[in-house]
């Protein structure tokens, strides 16, 4: 009698994975194969076909890269213009004796002093992006993603000449959609 319930228990478990499965390919076929509302059959055969989640935690470490990368650039940007001005004061300075010099190095200690404004301002910038997890688990999942691999038929060329692909697909949470599709090189 165990071995019975043990065998419909693994029947029911992988008919709902193979269900869970069919949603993700109808999904991928379904915006594979339908352009401005008409559905063309391709007649694709995935070869490869490997399902990941994407986390909250994912998308907080990508979210955290791009920051970095922004404020680095903010504060080398203002770090020139610091410099700059520095280096336009101390060539003025070298002028003895001239007039112009004494007001041309009045007006850049003015510009040094809002571009060294402008680098405090860089050291302390946060982007409003960080934040826009911070009341969820990181494991949280916000979307699915398909690494794929398929062949296909392309009916509008005539003739039955098979291609083949390799690409990324972004879909919902529940599987359900298809966002993107990011080909592979």
């Amino acid at each position: 009698m165990k071995q019975i319930l043990l065998s419909i228990a693994l029947i029911l478990f992988a008919t709902s994975c193979t269900g869970t499965d069919n949603v993700y390919k109808n999904a991928v076929l379904d915006y594979l194969q339908t352009e401005n509302g008409i559905k063309t059959d391709f007649k694709i055969e995935f070869t490869k076909f490997e399902l990941s989640d994407i986390t909250v935690a994912d998308s907080i470490t990508i979210l955290q890269e791009q920051y970095q990368v922004e404020k680095q650039k903010k504060i080398e940007s203002a770090q020139r213009s610091v410099t700059h001005w520095e280096n336009a004061i101390e060539k003025q300075q070298k002028k003895k004796n001239d007039i112009f010099a004494g007001v041309l190095t009045s007006t850049y200690q003015k510009d040094l002093e809002k571009a060294k404004e402008e680098l405090q301002k860089a050291n302390n910038w946060t982007a409003d992006y960080i934040h826009r997890y911070d009341n969820r688990t990181g494991t949280d999942i916000l979307a699915k993603k398909v690494d794929t691999y398929f062949s296909f038929q392309n009916p509008k060329l005539g003739q039955p000449v098979r291609q083949e692909m390799g690409a990324v697909f972004i879909l919902s949470s529940d599987g359900t959609q298809c966002y993107k599709m990011i080909k592979e090189k």
